[in-house]
């Protein structure tokens, strides 16, 4: 076997897996700004009153049939609400949702333009 001279691995500059570890993820910038967020949070709670404390935790502590029933009522809220504004209009331009129903949007088009000029 011959020798040609050279050394196995002389060069290992473009190697993969040299011992670096990966930093992209944690620079001490992004680290710096979750500990600041943390210390913020940290000074915003030490500021709040009992009752203020009292309520967040309860928040946090609250279980999940109680939470889905808050967003239960929540939703049935947002959704009178939708109704009545529909209603609301249905109520102010009866005429355009009858027009809409029999011919179509077009026709409605129309019918708007015309009640526009008058």
């Amino acid at each position: 076997m011959a020798q040609s001279g050279r050394t196995p691995f002389g060069d290992i500059s473009n190697a993969v897996g040299t011992g670096t570890q990966d930093t992209s993820n944690t620079t001490p910038h992004a680290l710096d700004q979750k500990e600041l967020k943390r210390q913020r949070e940290r000074e915003r709670y030490v500021g709040m009153s009992a009752e203020q404390k009292d309520e967040k935790n309860k928040k946090r502590s609250m279980s999940d049939e109680k939470r889905a029933e808050i967003n239960k009522k929540r939703r049935e809220a947002r959704l009178m609400k939708r109704n009545v504004q529909a209603q609301f209009n249905e109520n102010k331009h009866p005429d355009v949702q009858d027009e809409m129903l029999a011919t179509g949007l077009s026709s409605v088009v129309n019918l708007l333009i015309k009640q526009s000029f008058m």
